[in-house]
């Protein structure tokens, strides 16, 4: 994008100051290669997705306070264009041999995408692109994680991941225009296979 002057000013509004940190308990994954296409509203923000025939969104349900994510950003390189590091870290509770499949099944993915509904009562979007025609040229893939068992018997129990992908832009809001509850029930939509 290149910009060659500014247009629009931050206000400092209480929402923005005040805003709560961190990320739900529940978060969603899933592939960027499953999708066929994003509808993304006049402001940018993330709307509906459109999932092939028998894909979907999958969860993962945690505890307060474990799930992180981060957007660093590395200024102009040689290409001349600013990279966000959008990195998600979950931390993957499991039990049965099923629940390790599954968090196999996610690490094997080359471009995850995931939905993380904040605290602050937004719910933010990273690894997928803010350009339709660019969709499937991103997305996130794990960089490292662990499993440790722990030692003592309150240690944590939990398989730890970090997730990141080079994009061009921040992570995208889930559609500000709706509410947080309707945005909830259209994302567990995408938790049943597409038809």
């Amino acid at each position: 994008m290149c910009v060659t002057s500014l247009s629009t000013s931050l206000s400092g509004a209480c929402a923005a100051v005040k805003k709560a940190g961190g990320v739900n308990k529940k978060i969603y994954a899933g592939s960027v290669k499953d999708l066929t296409s994003v509808t993304f509203e006049v402001d940018g923000t993330i709307s509906a997705l459109t999932f092939a025939t028998g894909k979907q969104l999958v969860s993962f349900t945690g505890r307060v306070a474990k799930n992180t994510a981060s957007e660093p950003i590395t200024a102009e390189g040689e290409g001349n264009v600013n990279l966000y590091a959008h990195t998600v870290q979950p931390v993957l509770f499991h039990f049965t041999q099923a629940d390790r499949v599954a968090i196999e099944q996610l690490f094997a993915l080359d471009q995850v995408f995931f939905i993380l509904p904040m605290r602050s009562g937004q719910i933010l979007t990273y690894g997928l692109s803010n350009d339709a025609n660019t969709l499937q040229d991103f997305g996130m893939k794990l960089s490292e994680g662990d499993d440790a068992v722990g030692i003592e018997l309150n240690d944590m129990n939990a398989q730890t991941a970090t997730f990141t992908g080079n994009m061009l832009h921040k992570a995208i809001i889930w559609n500000e225009a709706e509410t947080y509850a309707n945005n909830i029930t259209a994302i567990e939509a995408y938790l049943t296979p597409a038809v």
